[in-house]
Order: structure tokens, then sequence, then C-alpha cells
């Protein structure tokens, strides 16, 4: 039987807000330290092996802060090993355009045909080219031309032991009294760098009732900061559902 994934989001409370930024400004910080250490061949290389990316790269990069949790530590670096993970795709187009310089005129849907790519990884290196080319010259080396950075207030939680029972986050639903519920336990940075754990009760809306009524089995959560256009700042935990088609 085939399955499927749907993400819904849930809203969450405001008076964890200092902690989740607090964590999202520790996840940025370990992600850009790694990021120029690890932006190389040899990691690339490696990073087309399938399995999780922290258990590749947890032997090229060692837990110097102590007081920050290891699952912290398993997250960001897994986060890392993906953001790597994309570019090893858009360095094989990277490398073919500037070999091939008359691609940059192709049409970006002929050209994914031919390499057998994404278009949209397609046009944007063409325009990545042609920019150089403007300047004068084409940097054949990938990893001069490109340096990968992060600045994105998301933090993933599937390097976690586990969704109901990690040492990270804990997520059950539960029904009661007919209505579904959500009981999160998180460990989110305080003062003086510790860690200690928040509890989260909320009724579940409708449409994830609807796919709990149903089983669907609920996935690794991420955190992500949204910019409200009012200018308030929310944090959203997103959870994936998987659903029997």
């Amino acid at each position: 039987m085939s399955s499927i994934i749907l993400s819904y989001s849930l809203t969450l409370p405001q008076s964890i807000y200092p902690h989740l930024s607090y964590l999202m400004s520790i996840n940025k910080r370990l992600i850009k330290n790694w990021l120029p250490t690890l932006w190389n061949t040899e990691t690339l290389e490696k990073l087309k092996q399938t399995g999780k990316a922290l258990t590749i790269l947890k032997k090229d990069i060692k837990r110097t802060e102590k007081w920050i949790p290891s699952r912290v530590y398993r997250n960001s670096l897994e986060l890392t090993g993906q953001i790597l993970r994309s570019q090893i795709e858009r360095k094989q187009i990277y490398e073919f355009i500037v070999n091939h310089p008359c691609t940059i005129l192709y049409s970006e849907n002929h050209l994914a045909d031919q390499l057998e790519k994404s278009p949209l990884f397609i046009l944007n290196i063409q325009r990545q080219v042609r920019k150089q080319l403007k300047k004068g010259q084409i940097e054949k080396d990938y990893f001069k031309a490109v340096k990968p950075d992060f600045n994105a207030d998301i933090f993933i939680t599937s390097a976690d032991d586990s969704i109901h029972n990690g040492q990270f986050k804990k997520l059950e639903f539960y029904r009661k009294n007919g209505l579904w519920f959500m009981k999160l336990k998180i460990k989110l940075p305080t003062v003086n760098q510790k860690f200690k754990w928040f509890d989260i009760k909320k009724v579940v809306p409708n449409k994830i009732a609807r796919l709990l009524n149903k089983r669907a089995k609920p996935q690794a959560p991420l955190i992500k900061k949204e910019l409200l256009s009012n200018g308030y700042e929310i944090f959203k935990l997103i959870i994936p559902f998987e659903i029997k088609a």
C-alpha cells in the first residue's frame, strides 16, 4: 500500500518565543561555522551515500560547546548535510554549463531534458553564469563560485531519537471527551547556557483531527519562524503526517 505525506502547522505559544529565538540563533551559528569547513569535494562525495547526513559528517565535526545538548548538535548537523546535499546536483549542472558555454542560451526545459535535472535548477545556474560573463570571467571551480550560507529560522528534529520519546522533543496526540489534543515536550535554551524542558498542550484543529481519525502517523516535525504581514513574528510547529493512500 502506498502512502503520501501532508504537512500541517500549529502556532506555538508566545511564552516560549524568547527560547525559540535563542534556539534559532544557536542553530544558525553552528551551521554557519560548519559550512566553510565542509565545503569541499571530499564532503560532497561522501554525501552521495544514502542515510542520514549527520552519520556521514559527525567524524569531521567536533562537539565543542558541551552545554549544547547532543540532540541539538545532531539536528543542526543533519540540516547542514541537507544543505550540502542540495548542492550536489547544482554542482553537476554548473560544471556542465561552464564547460559548454553555449548552453547558457538554451531553453531551461530543453537542457533539463538533456541532463535529466530540474528546469528550475537549470534556469538559476544559467543566470548565475550569465552574471559572471557580464563581469568578464567565468569561474570554473564551483567551490569558489558558490559559498553556501544559512540564514533561515528553521530547526529540524528528524535527528532526534524518536517522535514520541526523543531527547529533544516528545510529541503525542491523544483524544479526550471527543477532542484531539497535542502534547509537546521540548528542550529549549534558557539563561546561563542551560537547557530545560517546556510543556505545551493544544487542542488540534479539525483538519488535523480528521487525519488522526484516519490513523495518519505523525512524522518528525520542524520549527519555523514566520513574519506576518502586520510585522509580527510567530513560531510554528510544522508536522508531516503519513497517510495511507
